[in-house]
């Protein structure tokens, strides 16, 4: 008798559902007030690693439920706290496990212990690399700091240098917050002009719960988030630069156009990743969702794979976030938001996006101003 094959059921129109795979847990090198596990102990001992086992364990798991071309996202914390050997092993045990895929592995780093030796691995080993800055020193340092106070912005152009000299371009993630909502034109022209950027993602600080006391007052408004990526588009379209890629303001251009979009927060696929734990406790869920919803985790340990991502739990999880607000039906610009991040989504059986009013006012804005230069063309 054959055995049954299980399969994922997937919850949205992605193939595959994405790891963010927290090697070391919420342990960090640095202190960043915004981050979502600022009130742990993020410097406690480094024993906190996933072991070989686990790390088989999922990979082998993960490697039979999703074929063709697969993402290992490796984050943190500080993933490079684990150690360049751990990264050896880990490829060691995905050549193991892979058949026909097209294994692409990413790290997300805060950029300060990146050496040669790390660049060296990441070149030799086809790695993408994305490393946090939030632009300019002042911008920077005032929220991404180390154990002791002082600002990190100096280790992390370094690394971005190191890193080019070898032949890698870094990914950015610019976390914005409200105190940088004044540096918009600043942080863009230090990335274009002084770094040479061509590629750069952006986060936007919401403290949905207001439980973070050292980010009182710094979540954007809907004022802000229109300020924002209308500053963006205008610099961005004034530069005339096919090769610069803002990956919101892509988005934003896309959704407008009616092509599809490559981010989660607006393509409707929130629920097309998972975070794998340290430890092999896995919520079905991004990592920013992770303290929201460990009710929906179970341990790799103690049951495959594919039962915790076919958990009901995790179903009625990936339902409510698909539901969509009723006068979200009626929007015009559904199909390329989505009703938004669910992250920054506000409580409720049916949680409405806390920047529905912001995303119209610029869909609405680059709408206008392509149909003008489509008339002028």
């Amino acid at each position: 008798m054959e055995t049954e094959i299980k399969q994922v059921l997937l919850t949205c129109p992605a193939t595959t559902i994405t790891p963010i795979i927290k090697v070391v847990g919420e342990n960090c090198n640095i202190k960043c007030d915004y981050c979502y596990y600022n009130e742990k102990n993020q410097h406690h001992s480094i024993k906190q690693i996933m072991t070989h086992d686990i790390l088989d364990l999922f990979i082998s798991e993960y490697l039979n439920l999703f074929g063709g071309e697969v993402d290992f996202i490796w984050h943190g914390g500080e993933p490079l706290l684990a150690g360049i050997t751990f990264y050896r092993d880990i490829l060691e045990i995905q050549q193991l496990y892979s058949k026909e895929h097209k294994i692409c592995n990413a790290i997300q780093t805060n950029g300060t212990l990146i050496n040669e030796q790390w660049v060296e691995f990441f070149k030799t080993n086809n790695f993408q690399v994305s490393i946090s800055l939030d632009g300019i020193e002042k911008c920077h340092n005032r929220f991404r700091r180390d154990n002791a106070g002082n600002g990190t912005f100096a280790k992390v152009i370094d690394a971005v240098w190191l890193l080019r000299k070898s032949g890698i371009e870094p990914k950015i993630l610019q976390t914005v917050t409200k105190s940088s909502i004044a540096y918009i034109s600043e942080n863009f022209k230090f990335f274009v002009e002084d770094l040479k950027l061509k590629n750069w993602g952006i986060n936007i600080f919401m403290d949905v719960e207001m439980t973070n006391p050292l980010m009182k007052d710094q979540s954007l408004s809907n004022d802000d988030y229109f300020i924002l990526y209308k500053t963006l588009f205008d610099l961005w379209l004034e530069r005339n630069d096919p090769k610069l890629i803002i990956r919101e303001i892509d988005d934003f251009v896309f959704g407008v156009l009616g092509k599809k979009t490559t981010t989660c927060s607006t393509s409707g696929c929130c629920t097309s990743f998972m975070t794998v734990n340290w430890d092999g406790f896995i919520i079905p869920t991004c990592d920013n969702l992770v303290p929201k919803n460990l009710h929906i985790g179970e341990n790799i340990k103690n049951t495959h794979l594919v039962d915790i991502l076919n958990n009901q739990k995790r179903l009625d999880f990936a339902q409510k976030i698909n539901t969509l607000p009723s006068d979200c039906k009626e929007c015009e610009w559904i199909p390329t938001c989505f009703n938004g991040y669910s992250y920054h989504r506000t409580k409720g059986d049916i949680m409405k996006n806390s920047y529905c009013i912001g995303q119209k006012r610029i869909f609405s804005y680059i709408s206008e101003q392509l149909h003008e230069m489509k008339a002028i063309a």
